[in-house]
Parts: C-alpha cells; sequence; structure tokens
C-alpha cells in the first residue's frame, strides 16, 4: 500500500529476470503451500499510504494448519484475534469489545491469511501466479482475477521453502509489508489452538445469521 514503494514494486517486476509464468509457478507454489501443513511465526506488519508515509506498525503472532484453519494475533499496537476453524472466521477487538462471526467462504477472497491455508485448486481459480527465484529467495507474485479483490497484488518470499515475507498492494495504493521471523514449520499445536474466548459482556455481530435467512 504508496507511491513510493509501489513504484518500487512495479521497477521490481520489471528487472526480475527468469520470471515464469502459469502452470510452473503455480505448481511450485501449490507445492511449498501443500509442505506447509502446520506453520507457526511472529509477525512484524508495517502499513504505507499512497504517499508512502508510514500508517501504521504492528506485531503479533500467526499459526496456520491446513485446512483453512489460522489464527492471526495482533499485539500492538491494537490487539486483535482472528481465528478460523475452517468454517468460520472470528474477527475479536478487545478495545472495541466486539467479535464478528462470518462463514469462511464469505471471506475467502478477501485475507491473505485465508490465500495460505486454503487449497492449491483454490489459489489458482482466483488468481494469476508468477514467480522469481535466485540463490537465496523464491518470489511469487499473485494478481486476483477478481477486480472487487480488496488488494492488487500480493508477494509471497520464501527462503529455504519456508514462508519469510509477504508484500501487500491495494486497490487505494496502500502497501503492507509483513515480515515473519521465528518460523516453525509443520509443529505441532495444542487442540484449542483454532478456538477463541471472549468475556460475556462483548457483543457478539454473527453474520452467518444473515447468509442462512
Amino acid at each position: 500500500m504508496t507511491v513510493i514503494l509501489r513504484s518500487f514494486s512495479l521497477v521490481l517486476l520489471m528487472l526480475m529476470t527468469a520470471v515464469s509464468q502459469a502452470a510452473d509457478s503455480g505448481d511450485r507454489l501449490s507445492a511449498l503451500l501443500e509442505g506447509m501443513n502446520a506453520y507457526s511465526a511472529n509477525f512484524e506488519q508495517t502499513t504505507h499510504d499512497a504517499q508512502g508515509t508510514v500508517k501504521q506498525r504492528g506485531k503479533g503472532q500467526f499459526i496456520l494448519e491446513q485446512p483453512g484453519r489460522f489464527r492471526w494475533v495482533v499485539k500492538e499496537p491494537f490487539p486483535q484475534t482472528i481465528v478460523s476453524d475452517g468454517e468460520s472466521v472470528w474477527v475479536y477487538d478487545p478495545d472495541l469489545e466486539q467479535v464478528s462471526i462470518d462463514y469462511l467462504d464469505e471471506r475467502a477472497a478477501k485475507t491473505p491469511a485465508v490465500l495460505l491455508s486454503g487449497s492449491s485448486e483454490e489459489i489458482r481459480k482466483h488468481y494469476r501466479i508468477s514467480d522469481s527465484r535466485d540463490t537465496l529467495k523464491e518470489m511469487f507474485i499473485l494478481n486476483p482475477k477478481d477486480e472487487g479483490s480488496l488488494f492488487t497484488m500480493l508477494v509471497l518470499n520464501f527462503v529455504d521453502d519456508q514462508l519469510v515475507e509477504m508484500q501487500i498492494e491495494d486497490s487505494l495504493g496502500q502497501f503492507t509489508k509483513i515480515v515473519f521471523t521465528g518460523v516453525s514449520l509443520n509443529p505441532s499445536l495444542a487442540k484449542d489452538t483454532f478456538s477463541v474466548s471472549f468475556p460475556d459482556y462483548v457483543d457478539v455481530l454473527d453474520n452467518r445469521k444473515a447468509v442462512g435467512q
């Protein structure tokens, strides 16, 4: 999401060599994601606006387990927990004393965390994929086929078959960079990892009821 960083992204795309398209890129990305049966890491996130100004910094923890389960916990500056059990997604904002619940399908094309925990077939269905490789890392560029997507480009960087960085550009020109550290590939996870608890006084907005009507 920024004019400066967005320009950098475009220059980077133009300068990339050995970029492969479609089947080869999709096959390789699918292999990497399918190897992530489970994944755990800390993250630091920086978001810039279209003018290049830093709008927000954050840090927290990300855990996923195939298929469709993930836990994204922002610890700073404003706490937020996003959890999917593979069927529904809970977004808990402690400061707002509010929880919203949606079916996973309703958010599938909108959240990168959902994308990472989804099937390779779904990724191929919704995104155009290209890649660039050097001796240190593999970079995959995903462009949504749906013009209504919340982001226009998603970049995934892998080192030694592990996801270490994600870059997201949205339709407003904002650029978000997420760096993952302390990566653990296929760790053993507690049974309650993909459940969420909150105080009784919290407002619950269950949007699944509206979908079912």
